[in-house]
């Protein structure tokens, strides 16, 4: 398992020419038939060309090259969308109108306040004279929360010492060595192999995956949203279906199947993460939850994106024993990477 502790300042980054955001396509244009048509017979006029043995890169390139004059021909940019000098007048005085009616009201609630303290301090009235201050004076919070030693009874409060315990609980956590017998390995139960796991993806697949995605969202870093995607035509779909039989897919895959399997060894009682919700209107309203037929319940136990996965925990407690867990399990032989001593012999 890998496990870091982060502590970072961040800046927000400076936004530099390269970084600038493109102007988007009017995707909306694609809506309309005999655009949508322009648009397919325009991607395939400048794929006439015949795909040569290059890279993934080049073969990426001519594609979004062939989908950006495509739409720049046929759909153009989406308008900008411009204050009038009378839009802006009037923000400007909605602006300053909002920030004097605060400062009145703010003004108007420490006048009050001052002359209720003043009323308790000429009465004597102690006790509600310091109540009315708390309010005013809000009591601090100890920025550093207490940690406890390996002992469990002492409690550390000094940032030194905190960050020394953290470095020495990740170091022994990370460092921890498993005995695992040569034979376990053998010894596991093995499930039948899934041969059409192995198989390339089918244009069908492809097109599943392009039906599900949703549109209407921000494009990349090449400025390609997905409706050129959706409506490019046959040629540019298999262009993109050899593109992807080009690229490697093979780690994210792996990774796949170690976390499936991972995660089919913990035990079922290992603390998750419960999520209440429902899909109708009412976000912010969280009494709606309450109701016990529209609302759907489901459970948080990792969070995976490519070759990355996270497990979540609501606690620090229920963190450290999700890791005790997986640690428990990479001990016993369930995860172990296979040597050239323990590999079955065919």
């Amino acid at each position: 398992m890998d496990h870091r502790l982060l502590i970072s300042r961040q800046r927000p980054p400076r936004r530099t020419p390269d970084s600038i955001p493109h102007r988007r396509f009017d995707c909306d244009k694609l809506r309309n038939p005999q655009l949508a048509q322009n648009f397919r017979e325009a991607c395939e006029r400048h794929l006439v060309d015949p795909v040569d043995q290059v890279s993934v890169e080049d073969h990426w390139t001519t594609l979004r090259d062939a989908m950006t004059r495509a739409a720049e021909e046929t759909i153009g940019l989406s308008a900008r969308k411009t204050r009038t000098a009378e839009n802006k007048r009037t923000h400007k005085q909605a602006v300053a109108d909002c920030q004097r009616g605060i400062l009145e009201v703010q003004n108007t609630w420490w006048q009050r306040k001052a002359a209720e303290i003043q009323n308790y301090a000429d009465q004597r009235d102690l006790r509600r004279f310091y109540a009315a201050t708390k309010e005013v004076f809000v009591p601090t919070r100890p920025s550093v929360g207490g940690l406890k030693d390996v002992d469990g009874a002492t409690t550390i409060t000094d940032s030194e010492g905190i960050l020394s315990r953290w470095k020495s609980h990740f170091e022994n956590l990370l460092n921890d060595q498993a005995n695992t017998p040569n034979d376990l390995i053998c010894m596991t139960p093995q499930y039948p192999v899934r041969h059409w796991m192995s198989l390339p993806p089918s244009i069908q697949d492809f097109d599943k995956a392009i039906t599900c995605m949703k549109p209407g969202k921000a494009p990349g870093p090449d400025n390609i949203p997905l409706e050129p995607l959706t409506h490019g035509g046959p040629e540019l779909r298999n262009r993109l279906m050899l593109l992807i039989l080009k690229g490697c897919v093979l780690a994210p895959t792996c990774f796949s199947l170690y976390t499936a399997a991972m995660l089919n060894e913990i035990p079922p009682d290992t603390p998750t993460i419960d999520l209440q919700f429902r899909m109708d209107r009412g976000d912010f309203n969280l009494t709606r939850l309450r109701a016990k037929t529209k609302t759907t319940k489901t459970v948080l136990r990792e969070m995976q994106y490519a070759d990355d996965n996270a497990t979540p925990g609501q606690t620090a407690e229920d963190l450290q024993r999700t890791a005790t867990t997986y640690n428990t399990r990479q001990d016993q032989g369930a995860y172990s990477t296979p040597t050239w001593s323990d590999t079955p012999k065919h």
